[in-house]
């Protein structure tokens, strides 16, 4: 016959093992939540790695274009100032000789050349006014008013006009209103051959292969 002791002992063992079987059953719940939360920890950081890591690569592609692309404006802009430097080499050259030019026998040939092809355009004024420089009108003031009385303008329908150093030399002339105006100076001359110059000397740089299109 079982005692109550007996009874009692059995029961405790009962209620012990149910609560035994109880907490491990909220143990092994609590850690498979555990490792699930730190399994899905894990997964948010390493796609967190992921995007740092791709945003670091953008950025360090980002920085590297720009450094490229600065640095290439930076020899493009260089490569232009020394352009412009062998131009205006070249435009001074030619300045210094426009000035030699005009104390030259062949400048009073251009001169003469210059104001007739003029007076052809101006045919039918009477009137006509010219910008040139004092030592040129003492030069060939004679030779504008024959080649005038040519054309049928009387010397005294002629008005001149001091010009300012920087023509060099050579000669404006307009009509009395002055909306006609016949630019015949070597530094206009010059101005006009500019363009020309640029075109030549950069076909040289390309031919040198020293050429980047800038």
């Amino acid at each position: 016959m079982v005692t109550i002791q007996e009874k009692l002992n059995l029961f405790s063992k009962l209620v012990y093992q149910d609560l035994v079987d109880s907490q491990y059953k909220e143990l092994k719940m609590i850690e498979q939540e555990n490792n699930q939360y730190i399994e899905n920890f894990k997964n948010e950081l390493e796609k967190r790695v992921d995007d740092i890591n791709f945003d670091i690569n953008n950025k360090i592609i980002q920085k590297k274009n720009e450094m490229i692309s600065k640095a290439n404006l930076e020899v493009k802009h260089k490569i232009l100032l020394k352009k412009q430097e062998f131009v205006d080499i070249l435009i001074n050259e030619l300045i210094t000789k426009a000035y030699d030019f005009t104390n030259t026998s062949n400048y009073y040939d251009y001169f003469k050349k210059s104001y007739t092809t003029i007076l052809d355009k101006l045919w039918d004024k009477k009137i006509i006014q010219i910008e040139l420089l004092n030592k040129d009108r003492q030069r060939f003031q004679v030779l504008i008013e024959e080649l005038s009385n040519k054309k049928g303008i009387s010397p005294n329908n002629i008005s001149y006009i001091d010009a300012r150093d920087s023509i060099i030399g050579g000669l404006i002339v307009s009509d009395k209103e002055a909306t006609i105006s016949y630019d015949a100076t070597l530094i206009a001359l010059i101005e006009d051959k500019k363009e020309f110059i640029m075109n030549r000397l950069y076909e040289e740089f390309k031919k040198a292969g020293d050429f980047i299109d800038a």
